[in-house]
């Protein structure tokens, strides 16, 4: 009986091992994915939207706000809310952790700028 648990937590343990990396996989495959999508997208002209969510200020943080945002990854934001957390899907997503943040968001969008530019 003894030697029959040890082998189920084994096995459940390799299976949670297992269900980790397949989480991790799709996660990545998704963005990969979303980013393939939005490539194709902007040589068919497609109109882009950004979520660019800003640092919170040193008078915000003494009145003791906070940020209520959250960024799983680059093109989803989850805003808590007194209902429970809302997501939101992007083109692109840059936050306040976003190294660069304005280089990064000009280096992403320069591109569109120019399209327009040029006509």
């Amino acid at each position: 009986m003894a030697a029959e648990c040890a082998e189920m937590k084994s096995e459940m343990k390799k299976i949670k091992t297992e269900n980790a990396e397949l989480v991790e996989n799709y996660n990545s495959e998704r963005v990969l994915r979303k980013k393939y999508y939005n490539m194709i997208e902007d040589m068919k002209g497609k109109i882009r939207v950004y979520c660019r969510a800003r640092p919170i200020s040193g008078s915000e943080k003494e009145r003791g706000n906070y940020s209520v945002i959250m960024s799983p990854d680059e093109y989803t934001v989850q805003v808590q809310t007194k209902r429970g957390v809302k997501e939101f899907a992007f083109d692109q997503v840059f936050t306040p952790d976003t190294r660069g943040q304005q280089e990064h968001v000009f280096e992403d969008v320069k591109m569109l700028i120019q399209s327009a530019v040029d006509g």
